[in-house]
């Protein structure tokens, strides 16, 4: 796709429709970058050729940044422009700071590699999203970038995290002998790795996951498997289970996760049922063991109102949301590790 040329002189107007039109050309172009397909690939030769792709675009995306930002600092007299100089300029500062780190990294092995280079797109996505944002609060503009499809393909990755905790629950829980627990995992890691949401998982969960894997088939295929090795295997899962709650971290899913708390506190003050608050509490699925406890059809706390109440008010407090006026602030939920503990 031709680039957009910025050093021709034209008109304000024409100039940020063209910045916008350049800078939305390069964040699709990342998105296009598919590190799945380098996966198998550990070679030299390949990652020489990740490099070649990522880097000229990420030099790409900075000589936009940086041509937008010298435009928007030329009339100091303009407080708005001047102000969404110093934000693009921050954007530019940070997309160079993560090339620099790509480019001159130490030896490291495959996985690591790829996610220095998942990384480095992420930040050319939020550098070309903060600038685009910038842009077009500048000239009253909508902004056109699908923040939207970002956070629908995060809460998909989160669901089948959970799908996974509340398999390793499940086997925890049911007093199964050690090889039974870890066939589960296995097949619900297999799961995993072959889902739809797999190329939006993070690089690192895709390696812990791998090597995870790794270790529950060579016990489970070993003739004479280790009772030992086994329960360590064991522990691991959970560990690795828990890893993947960090994705409520993500900074969509946050913002998400605290404006349905919000509607859920009003929902509870104006007497919502069980019913109601279910609803409106779905898409938090992944969020928090207790709550997608409530969220299991199966559940019989899931019918008791003073259940959805105490989680909901703790999630609050938890994240800063005031909870429902007159609402005891005591209640604490069962730590993961000991809910699927070996015992």
């Amino acid at each position: 796709m031709a680039t957009v040329d910025l050093d021709v002189p034209f008109e304000h107007v024409d100039f940020v429709s063209r910045a916008l039109e350049a800078i939305r050309d390069v964040l699709l172009r990342g998105k296009s970058i598919d590190l799945r397909a380098a996966e198998p690939d550990k070679s030299e030769a390949a990652h020489e050729a990740l490099l070649r792709t990522i880097v000229p675009l990420l030099d790409e995306t900075y000589a936009i940044i940086s041509r937008v930002g010298a435009r928007f600092e030329e009339d100091e007299d303009d407080r708005e422009r001047v102000d969404a100089a110093d934000i693009i300029a921050l954007a530019g500062m940070a997309l160079q700071q993560r090339r620099t780190l790509l480019t001159h990294a130490q030896p490291c092995d495959h996985w690591t590699f790829l996610e220095n280079c998942e990384r480095s797109l992420r930040s050319l996505a939020k550098s070309a999203s903060v600038v685009e944002g910038a842009l077009s609060r500048y000239d009253h503009l909508p902004a056109r970038l699908d923040r939207a499809a970002e956070l629908a393909a995060s809460l998909a990755v989160r669901r089948r995290y959970a799908t996974l905790r509340r398999e390793v629950w499940n086997a925890g829980r049911g007093h199964q002998d050690l090889k039974s627990r870890l066939l589960a995992a296995s097949r619900g890691i297999a799961a995993l790795l072959n889902s739809t949401e797999y190329s939006s998982m993070r690089i690192g969960d895709r390696r812990e996951l791998r090597m995870l894997q790794f270790r529950l088939q060579s016990w489970l295929s070993s003739e004479y498997p280790a009772e030992s090795i086994g329960a360590r295997t064991w522990e691991e899962v959970i560990a690795v289970v828990a890893l993947l709650g960090g994705i409520s971290q993500r900074s969509e899913l946050v913002a998400h996760d605290l404006a349905l708390l919000a509607g859920l506190v009003h929902a509870i003050e104006r007497g919502d049922d069980t019913r109601q608050l279910r609803e409106g509490a779905e898409p938090l699925f992944g969020l928090d063991l207790e709550l997608d406890r409530l969220l299991d059809l199966h559940s019989a706390d899931g019918l008791r109102l003073d259940c959805w109440t105490s989680v909901i008010t703790r999630l609050a407090i938890e994240r800063g949301v005031a909870p429902p006026a007159g609402q005891p602030h005591d209640s604490i939920s069962e730590p993961f590790s000991s809910i699927v503990s070996s015992e």
